[in-house]
């Protein structure tokens, strides 16, 4: 039986998220309108009651967002090379965008976000401090918290492919990828 807290039309979240992917599209990326549209999905979501039709919703919605989750999947092998402001920004709004969708919690991926704060710190200190088996520390502790929740997938997939291209020269990139996904995530509204 539909409460009336359920009724929230899917053409009306589709409608937003394809205006997220518009506002992706252009040149100067406007996070504030960006921020009201994912704020008012996922308040929509949270009315939600039904599990199921949660999920198929938040299906819906994601799929148009996929085809920017793929685009940096298929990168993210080369981040090395992304543009500061262009890609790496661009695709840490994406990134953060899926994960607040998603329901993803920061403290859900605490652990990595603290092993990465460490290795930045050990390479600040020593540039040429082995950090090999911090990354793939990371990538293991990474695939143990997808397997345990699955709104941490997404961004698992992303960083476990760049931990597993990271190296001593390229990881203050990786470390700021991740720290912008956790700001604009926050930004749009995600909780701990």
């Amino acid at each position: 039986m539909n409460t009336r807290s359920q009724r929230v039309p899917n053409d009306m979240l589709i409608t937003e998220m394809e205006k997220i992917v518009a506002l992706l599209n252009e040149d100067t990326i406007k996070v504030n309108e960006i921020k009201k549209l994912v704020i008012n999905i996922s308040k929509n979501l949270e009315k939600i009651k039904s599990k199921i039709e949660k999920e198929k919703k938040k299906s819906k919605i994601l799929e148009k967002l996929k085809p920017k989750y793929d685009e940096i999947i298929k990168k993210s092998q080369n981040f090395k090379d992304w543009d500061e402001k262009r890609e790496l920004l661009r695709y840490a709004i994406i990134m953060a965008i899926y994960c607040r969708i998603n329901d993803l919690k920061t403290n859900q991926i605490r652990k990595v976000l603290d092993l990465a704060n460490r290795t930045h710190l050990k390479l600040r200190r020593n540039k040429n401090e082995n950090i090999e088996s911090d990354l793939a520390k990371m990538c293991y502790i990474l695939a143990y918290t997808a397997g345990r929740n699955q709104a941490v997938e997404p961004l698992a997939n992303v960083l476990d492919i760049m931990l597993q291209n990271a190296d001593n020269k390229s990881f203050n990139k990786l470390y700021d990828f991740i720290q912008a996904v956790v700001a604009y995530h926050k930004f749009f509204g995600g909780g701990e």
